[in-house]
């Protein structure tokens, strides 16, 4: 895995030492991208569902989507999954 520049410095200087528990810090730290990741795909599954409501498109995606979305606000990984890939098949069949 390559470093930017900057952090591998960070690294090399050994300032993360000085953390009283580095192992709990980089926990949640991870925990905070990963929340973070969640919401981003969540807001943007919300934007494309409007878009393709308002589009008055494919009727079938948009069930997908919204099943997609409870899905996802469930915490459901395997429907998500799922779900996910069964989109990412029609649209490729629509195309």
């Amino acid at each position: 895995m390559l470093l930017l520049p900057a952090t591998a410095q960070h690294v090399l200087s050994g300032k993360y030492a000085e953390a009283k528990d580095p192992a709990a810090q980089l926990s949640a730290l991870v925990g905070n991208l990963e929340q973070r990741r969640t919401m981003v795909a969540q807001k943007g599954l919300e934007k494309s569902l409007v878009a393709a409501q308002r589009g008055g498109g494919d009727k079938d995606l948009v069930r997908l989507q919204a099943q997609l979305a409870v899905a996802q606000r469930k915490g459901d990984r395997e429907l998500v999954e799922q779900l996910t890939a069964q989109i990412s098949s029609n649209r490729k069949q629509a195309e």
